[in-house]
């Protein structure tokens, strides 16, 4: 599959590298683990597990940051959303829709995490404290914390850049 072909590159480049990380953190958008259907792809969770467990020396050497969950909608909505109470209510609806299926890959992901001890798994959606009532996550209706449905704009990295360090 794509994302094997991807993990053999990574663990390449790792290999061949002169300079062997003492901690290894990865990031890995939901997308390629997620089916159509919004369930896990197990196949390709465990191919993951164990790519990440090849890289791990001692306990939480690697570091896996579990993926976003979507807020499924693009800009003009979110636009949309903060000049209109009816607009928001349609928001909304989607919004849980979107999140509520992210927090349950997330958790997926954590139980397959967990088989593997050498690796510490960090849900994004509890750093970014994502749920599906919390508009505060998205936007303060003066700047848009994402670019798009799934990536963080600038002042998304600003805003919640310490949610990662800390």
């Amino acid at each position: 599959s794509r994302c094997i072909n991807h993990y053999r590159k990574l663990k390449k480049f790792i290999k061949s590298s002169p300079i062997k990380p003492d901690v290894l953190v990865y990031i890995q958008a939901a997308r390629n683990l997620v089916l159509s259907d919004l369930e896990v792809n197990e196949k390709e969770s465990f191919s993951l597990i164990n790519l990440l467990s090849s890289f791990s020396v001692d306990d939480n050497s690697v570091v896996w940051i579990g993926p976003r969950a979507s807020i499924g909608h693009n800009r003009k909505e979110v636009a949309q959303m903060c000049e209109s109470e009816y607009y928001k209510k349609e928001f909304k609806q989607k919004l849980r829709k979107s999140v509520k299926a992210g927090i349950l890959a997330d958790k997926e992901f954590k139980k397959i995490a967990k088989q593997d001890t050498k690796i510490k798994y960090l849900s994004q959606i509890n750093l970014l404290e994502q749920n599906d009532s919390n508009l505060n996550f998205i936007t303060d209706c003066n700047d848009l914390y994402w670019s798009n449905k799934d990536h963080l704009s600038g002042y998304g990295e600003k805003y919640f850049s310490n949610k990662f360090v800390n």
